[in-house]
Protein backbone atom coordinates (compact mmCIF):
# COMPACT_ATOMS: atom_id res chain seq x y z
CA UNK A 1 0.00 0.00 0.00
CA UNK A 2 3.10 2.04 0.20
CA UNK A 3 5.19 3.32 -3.18
CA UNK A 4 8.28 4.20 -3.39
CA UNK A 5 8.08 7.44 -4.53
CA UNK A 6 5.87 10.54 -3.15
CA UNK A 7 2.35 10.68 -4.93
CA UNK A 8 2.36 13.31 -7.06
CA UNK A 9 -0.88 15.68 -8.81
CA UNK A 10 -2.61 14.46 -11.11
CA UNK A 11 -2.17 16.11 -15.09
CA UNK A 12 -5.53 18.22 -14.44
CA UNK A 13 -4.31 19.76 -11.20
CA UNK A 14 -1.33 20.69 -13.03
CA UNK A 15 -2.95 21.72 -15.98
CA UNK A 16 -5.68 23.79 -14.56
CA UNK A 17 -4.36 25.01 -10.85
CA UNK A 18 -1.21 26.02 -9.29
CA UNK A 19 0.33 23.26 -7.26
CA UNK A 20 3.24 23.78 -4.68
CA UNK A 21 5.31 21.48 -2.38
CA UNK A 22 6.90 22.01 0.49
CA UNK A 23 8.90 19.94 2.94
CA UNK A 24 9.56 22.17 6.05
CA UNK A 25 6.69 20.45 7.75
CA UNK A 26 8.95 16.89 8.12
CA UNK A 27 6.87 15.80 5.09
CA UNK A 28 5.44 16.20 1.60
CA UNK A 29 3.01 19.53 1.95
CA UNK A 30 1.00 19.81 -1.64
CA UNK A 31 -0.76 23.28 -1.63
CA UNK A 32 -3.34 23.42 -4.72
CA UNK A 33 -5.26 26.61 -5.84
CA UNK A 34 -6.79 28.28 -8.07
CA UNK A 35 -4.59 29.84 -10.83
CA UNK A 36 -5.88 33.31 -10.55
CA UNK A 37 -7.84 34.50 -7.84
CA UNK A 38 -9.70 32.70 -4.98
CA UNK A 39 -8.06 30.80 -2.40
CA UNK A 40 -9.05 32.94 0.76
CA UNK A 41 -10.80 29.65 2.35
CA UNK A 42 -8.27 27.15 3.00
CA UNK A 43 -9.35 23.20 3.31
CA UNK A 44 -6.84 20.83 4.97
CA UNK A 45 -7.49 17.63 3.09
CA UNK A 46 -6.45 14.00 5.27
CA UNK A 47 -6.13 11.29 2.73
CA UNK A 48 -7.36 7.68 3.89
CA UNK A 49 -5.00 4.22 3.51
CA UNK A 50 -5.57 2.79 7.08
CA UNK A 51 -2.42 4.75 7.81
CA UNK A 52 -0.68 2.63 5.87
CA UNK A 53 -1.48 3.27 2.68
CA UNK A 54 -0.48 6.30 0.21
CA UNK A 55 -2.71 8.38 -1.20
CA UNK A 56 -4.23 7.43 -4.03
CA UNK A 57 -5.43 9.24 -7.72
CA UNK A 58 -9.27 9.13 -5.80
CA UNK A 59 -7.56 11.61 -2.82
CA UNK A 60 -5.96 13.87 -5.68
CA UNK A 61 -9.55 14.15 -7.59
CA UNK A 62 -11.39 15.38 -4.45
CA UNK A 63 -8.32 18.39 -3.74
CA UNK A 64 -9.08 19.06 -7.34
CA UNK A 65 -12.70 19.46 -6.80
CA UNK A 66 -12.17 21.10 -4.09
CA UNK A 67 -10.47 23.87 -5.83
CA UNK A 68 -12.21 24.14 -9.15
CA UNK A 69 -15.55 24.21 -7.53
CA UNK A 70 -15.37 26.52 -4.74
CA UNK A 71 -12.28 28.40 -5.34
CA UNK A 72 -10.63 27.14 -2.01
CA UNK A 73 -7.08 27.02 -1.57
CA UNK A 74 -6.57 23.06 -0.95
CA UNK A 75 -3.76 22.06 1.75
CA UNK A 76 -2.96 18.46 1.33
CA UNK A 77 -0.27 16.64 3.76
CA UNK A 78 1.39 13.08 2.42
CA UNK A 79 2.35 12.70 6.26
CA UNK A 80 4.50 9.77 7.41
CA UNK A 81 2.73 6.55 7.54
CA UNK A 82 2.92 3.32 9.86
CA UNK A 83 4.63 1.16 10.91
CA UNK A 84 7.55 3.62 10.29
CA UNK A 85 5.89 6.35 11.94
CA UNK A 86 2.90 6.58 14.57
CA UNK A 87 0.05 9.00 14.94
CA UNK A 88 2.27 11.48 16.86
CA UNK A 89 4.99 11.30 14.45
CA UNK A 90 3.17 13.91 12.40
CA UNK A 91 0.48 15.21 14.87
CA UNK A 92 1.60 18.69 15.88
CA UNK A 93 2.77 19.63 12.40
CA UNK A 94 -0.74 18.70 11.08
CA UNK A 95 -2.28 20.30 13.95
CA UNK A 96 0.12 23.74 12.38
CA UNK A 97 -1.25 23.57 8.81
CA UNK A 98 -4.80 23.55 10.10
CA UNK A 99 -4.30 26.53 12.80
CA UNK A 100 -5.02 29.80 11.60
CA UNK A 101 -2.21 32.07 11.16
CA UNK A 102 -3.12 36.01 13.06
CA UNK A 103 -6.38 36.65 12.02
CA UNK A 104 -6.86 33.69 10.29
CA UNK A 105 -9.06 31.48 11.01
CA UNK A 106 -8.88 27.62 11.19
CA UNK A 107 -8.74 25.40 8.24
CA UNK A 108 -11.99 23.18 7.03
CA UNK A 109 -10.79 20.16 7.76
CA UNK A 110 -11.73 17.32 5.54
CA UNK A 111 -10.81 13.59 5.24
CA UNK A 112 -12.11 10.12 4.28
CA UNK A 113 -11.81 7.02 5.88
CA UNK A 114 -8.45 7.35 8.33
CA UNK A 115 -8.01 10.96 6.85
CA UNK A 116 -11.55 11.43 8.47
CA UNK A 117 -10.41 9.93 12.06
CA UNK A 118 -7.41 12.08 12.12
CA UNK A 119 -9.18 15.20 10.59
CA UNK A 120 -11.64 14.68 13.79
CA UNK A 121 -8.50 14.21 15.99
CA UNK A 122 -6.92 17.77 14.77
CA UNK A 123 -10.28 19.19 15.25
CA UNK A 124 -10.94 18.48 18.57
CA UNK A 125 -7.47 19.56 19.41
CA UNK A 126 -7.96 22.73 17.76
CA UNK A 127 -11.27 22.77 19.48
CA UNK A 128 -9.55 22.69 22.96
CA UNK A 129 -7.28 25.72 22.43
CA UNK A 130 -10.09 27.88 21.55
CA UNK A 131 -10.75 27.27 17.88
CA UNK A 132 -13.87 26.38 16.24
CA UNK A 133 -13.29 24.09 13.49
CA UNK A 134 -15.33 22.63 10.49
CA UNK A 135 -14.80 19.42 9.47
CA UNK A 136 -16.45 17.18 6.71
CA UNK A 137 -15.79 13.30 6.93
CA UNK A 138 -16.28 11.20 4.28
CA UNK A 139 -16.69 6.75 5.52
CA UNK A 140 -14.68 7.98 8.73
CA UNK A 141 -12.78 5.41 10.53
CA UNK A 142 -12.97 6.95 14.41
CA UNK A 143 -12.45 4.45 16.24
CA UNK A 144 -9.02 2.20 15.15
CA UNK A 145 -10.26 -0.42 17.93
CA UNK A 146 -13.21 -1.83 15.86
CA UNK A 147 -14.98 -1.88 19.17
CA UNK A 148 -18.82 -0.43 18.33
CA UNK A 149 -21.17 -3.49 18.96
CA UNK A 150 -22.39 -3.53 15.95
CA UNK A 151 -19.01 -3.73 13.50
CA UNK A 152 -20.12 -7.42 12.98
CA UNK A 153 -23.12 -7.06 11.60
CA UNK A 154 -21.49 -5.30 9.17
CA UNK A 155 -18.34 -6.51 8.05
CA UNK A 156 -20.11 -9.52 6.04
CA UNK A 157 -21.58 -6.60 3.57
CA UNK A 158 -17.97 -4.57 3.35
CA UNK A 159 -16.45 -5.99 0.05
CA UNK A 160 -13.40 -3.30 1.00
CA UNK A 161 -12.45 -3.53 4.07
CA UNK A 162 -11.35 -6.48 6.80
CA UNK A 163 -11.21 -5.99 10.62
CA UNK A 164 -8.71 -7.85 11.74
CA UNK A 165 -6.43 -6.03 9.13
CA UNK A 166 -8.06 -2.47 11.04
CA UNK A 167 -7.02 -3.57 13.83
CA UNK A 168 -3.27 -4.03 13.14
CA UNK A 169 -3.26 -1.44 11.29
CA UNK A 170 -4.15 0.78 14.16
CA UNK A 171 -2.19 -0.89 16.63
CA UNK A 172 0.77 0.19 14.42
CA UNK A 173 -0.76 4.19 14.37
CA UNK A 174 -1.08 4.22 17.96
CA UNK A 175 2.62 2.68 18.69
CA UNK A 176 2.53 1.99 22.23
CA UNK A 177 -0.22 4.48 23.13
CA UNK A 178 -3.66 3.53 24.15
CA UNK A 179 -5.42 3.03 20.91
CA UNK A 180 -8.16 4.66 22.30
CA UNK A 181 -6.58 7.75 23.31
CA UNK A 182 -8.62 11.17 21.31
CA UNK A 183 -5.71 11.66 18.55
CA UNK A 184 -5.90 7.84 17.42
CA UNK A 185 -9.61 7.17 17.79
CA UNK A 186 -11.76 10.29 17.91
CA UNK A 187 -14.42 8.50 18.73
CA UNK A 188 -13.75 9.19 22.05
CA UNK A 189 -13.02 12.58 22.70
CA UNK A 190 -15.06 15.52 22.74
CA UNK A 191 -16.97 17.55 20.22
CA UNK A 192 -17.35 20.39 22.24
CA UNK A 193 -16.18 23.43 20.72
CA UNK A 194 -16.28 21.84 16.75
CA UNK A 195 -18.70 24.17 15.14
CA UNK A 196 -20.05 22.00 12.46
CA UNK A 197 -19.73 18.75 11.28
CA UNK A 198 -20.76 17.17 7.36
CA UNK A 199 -20.74 12.93 7.95
CA UNK A 200 -20.72 10.60 4.68
CA UNK A 201 -21.09 7.20 4.89
CA UNK A 202 -22.86 3.86 3.22
CA UNK A 203 -24.37 0.65 5.01
CA UNK A 204 -21.89 -1.23 2.98
CA UNK A 205 -19.26 0.12 5.23
CA UNK A 206 -18.06 -1.51 8.22
CA UNK A 207 -17.22 1.55 9.76
CA UNK A 208 -20.70 2.70 9.45
CA UNK A 209 -21.81 2.24 12.55
CA UNK A 210 -18.78 4.73 13.45
CA UNK A 211 -20.22 7.26 11.82
CA UNK A 212 -23.99 6.85 12.94
CA UNK A 213 -22.56 6.70 16.15
CA UNK A 214 -20.92 10.61 15.55
CA UNK A 215 -24.15 11.77 14.43
CA UNK A 216 -25.69 10.71 17.50
CA UNK A 217 -22.95 12.17 19.61
CA UNK A 218 -23.03 15.38 17.58
CA UNK A 219 -26.80 15.68 18.45
CA UNK A 220 -26.31 15.27 21.97
CA UNK A 221 -23.49 18.07 21.77
CA UNK A 222 -25.37 20.01 20.15
CA UNK A 223 -23.02 20.40 17.53
CA UNK A 224 -24.91 21.34 14.01
CA UNK A 225 -24.08 17.82 11.88
CA UNK A 226 -25.75 16.78 8.35
CA UNK A 227 -25.61 13.26 7.99
CA UNK A 228 -25.83 11.65 4.67
CA UNK A 229 -26.13 8.20 5.32
CA UNK A 230 -26.82 6.06 2.12
CA UNK A 231 -28.55 2.62 1.57
CA UNK A 232 -26.29 0.53 -0.07
CA UNK A 233 -23.29 2.11 -0.60
CA UNK A 234 -19.82 0.82 0.45
CA UNK A 235 -16.63 2.17 2.03
CA UNK A 236 -15.30 5.54 0.47
CA UNK A 237 -18.32 5.77 -2.01
CA UNK A 238 -18.25 9.73 -2.45
CA UNK A 239 -14.82 9.57 -3.97
CA UNK A 240 -14.86 6.83 -6.61
CA UNK A 241 -16.21 8.02 -10.41
CA UNK A 242 -20.07 6.85 -9.96
CA UNK A 243 -23.34 8.33 -10.39
CA UNK A 244 -24.15 7.93 -6.70
CA UNK A 245 -21.38 9.82 -5.71
CA UNK A 246 -22.66 13.35 -6.96
CA UNK A 247 -24.70 14.31 -3.93
CA UNK A 248 -22.45 13.36 -1.55
CA UNK A 249 -19.87 15.82 -3.68
CA UNK A 250 -21.75 18.29 -4.25
CA UNK A 251 -22.46 18.34 0.14
CA UNK A 252 -18.65 18.55 0.73
CA UNK A 253 -18.22 21.73 -2.17
CA UNK A 254 -21.70 23.34 -0.41
CA UNK A 255 -19.88 22.83 3.06
CA UNK A 256 -16.96 24.57 2.14
CA UNK A 257 -18.61 27.18 -0.29
CA UNK A 258 -21.26 27.97 2.83
CA UNK A 259 -17.44 29.29 5.02
CA UNK A 260 -15.67 30.64 2.28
Amino acid sequence: MQSDQPASPTARILKRMSATLRTDAGFPVWTIAPREGGGATRVVVLHGGAYVGDASSIHWSLCAEIVETTGSTVIFPLYPLAPDAIWSTSFAALADLARGKGGEESAVLMGDSAGGGLALGLAQHLAREGARPRVALISPWLDVTMSHPETALHAGADPLLNVEFLVAAGRAWAGGDDPRRAEVSPQFGSLAGIRELLVISGTRDVLYPQAVRLVADAAAAQVPCTAILEEGLIHDYALLPVPEAKRAVRALTEFVQAHA
